[in-house]
C-alpha cells in the first residue's frame, strides 16, 4: 500500500487519533502500529517495510495496543 498525500484536516485528526491511543496509556510504537494498520488500512506487512521493522514486531504491538484497549485492561 502507498501512502496518499494528507489534507491538514486529516493530518489534524490523525494527530487527534494517535494522541487518543496515547492518552489510553499505548506506547508511541503500539499507538502508531496499531494507527496505521487498524486505522488507515496498512497491512502489517507493508507497514513494517516502511518502518524498518520486522512483521512480527508490528504484529506484537498492535496485539499489545488491542489488548490495553479491552475493557476493564489495566495500565
Amino acid at each position: 500500500m502507498k501512502a496518499t498525500p494528507m489534507s491538514d484536516t486529516d493530518e489534524t485528526d490523525a494527530f487527534d487519533d494517535v494522541r487518543d491511543l496515547l492518552e489510553r496509556g499505548l506506547s508511541a510504537s503500539e499507538a502508531i502500529d496499531y494507527y496505521a494498520t487498524e486505522v488507515r488500512g496498512y497491512s502489517q506487512a507493508d507497514w513494517a517495510d516502511v518502518r524498518d521493522k520486522s512483521r512480527q514486531a508490528v504484529n506484537k504491538n498492535v496485539r499489545q495496543a488491542r489488548r490495553k484497549q479491552e475493557p476493564g485492561a489495566v495500565e
